[in-house]
């Protein structure tokens, strides 16, 4: 029993972790649609710097176009759960520039809420 509890505090402390970290990892951002709204907030700063109210579809087109001159070098997780039915995760990415080989210091914040599931209603994007 106690396992179990360990198990599901794990699950939940890092709610959409797995898809999101799929995305970033592989560089296929259609990872994201099972885990987006049907319209997702977003404002990111540059180099991304998309901005404004998307439909799923087009977000994840418009971001892995720029997330294709990336990859990723490193990745470290933040959860916090701020009531029952919301949360913010953050995820802090070390990103290489594919042409140039500059290192890119960037943080992604969800804004989750819950449902039926967890889903994605807002990101916000700030380079470190």
């Amino acid at each position: 029993m106690r396992l179990v509890w360990i198990s599901l505090l794990l699950v939940q402390q890092f709610l959409l972790r797995q898809p999101i970290q799929t995305a970033f990892q592989t560089g296929d951002m259609s990872a994201l649609e099972a885990v987006c709204q049907e319209r997702v907030s977003v404002a990111f700063e540059a180099p991304f710097t998309l901005s404004g109210y998307y439909q799923r579809e087009k977000f994840i087109r418009l971001f892995s176009r720029h997330m294709s001159n990336y990859g990723v070098r490193n990745l470290e997780w933040l959860t916090r759960q701020v009531e029952e039915r919301f949360a913010i995760q953050s995820l802090n990415l070390i990103l290489i520039d594919n042409r140039t080989e500059t290192l890119l210091y960037y943080k992604f914040i969800f804004f989750l809420t819950k449902q039926d599931a967890w889903t994605l209603y807002h990101i916000k994007g700030l380079r470190l």
